[in-house]
């Protein structure tokens, strides 16, 4: 005689649920997970995040696919969340130019990328369009956070995606530039 299998609706109902857990042994689960991951991302692996670069980069196009990424490409890296330096996502973003004040790691000052489009939004002035490039394999077109200057350490480059004309690169410092001019006070 065969025996029978049991349904996967009796199979799904036997499974522990988050309210068969004690509150507090569950959000000590996910205070593990978070320590964990802060130990192991990209971003902490050659020491803390320094946090974003606030100075005035120096912005000179180079784009020449040497051996590390240069201002002008576009490259795929570990991007750090604003509120919580030890989360992030891997996404593209535009180097910039380098931050050396940070030995011994020389980080590459960048901008992230999204292709969403975020004019109808309220920060619609931090994104600038970049057109579309070969770092999005769908062709859509990609917008550069202007307001947010990220460092990127060139170790943790996970690929080259491209890299902007130097029009666009062109644009985007003269907006950068802009951003960062003092306010004109009036007399």
């Amino acid at each position: 005689m065969r025996r029978r299998q049991p349904s996967v609706t009796s199979q799904l109902r036997n499974l522990p649920t988050a309210a068969d857990q004690p509150l507090d042994a569950f959000f000590r689960q996910r205070e593990s997970a978070r320590r964990r991951t802060a130990k192991t991302s990209p971003a902490t692996a050659s020491g803390p995040y320094p946090g974003d670069f606030t100075g005035r980069p120096v912005l000179r196009y180079q784009a020449d696919y040497g051996r590390w990424p240069s201002p002008g490409e576009v490259v795929w890296a570990w991007v750090p969340f604003t509120d919580d330096y030890a989360a992030g996502k891997d996404r593209p973003v535009l180097i910039i130019s380098r931050d050396e004040t940070h030995a011994p790691v020389r980080w590459l000052l960048a901008l992230p990328l999204s292709s969403v489009d975020h004019s109808d939004l309220p920060d619609d002035e931090a994104w600038l369009s970049l057109g579309c490039g070969d770092w999005d394999e769908r062709g859509r077109e990609s917008f550069a956070q202007i307001d947010r200057i990220v460092r990127v350490d060139p170790r943790r480059v996970r690929r080259s995606g491209g890299h902007v004309t130097q029009p666009s690169f062109d644009r985007v410092a003269a907006e950068l530039r802009r951003q960062q001019r003092p306010a004109q006070r009036r007399t």
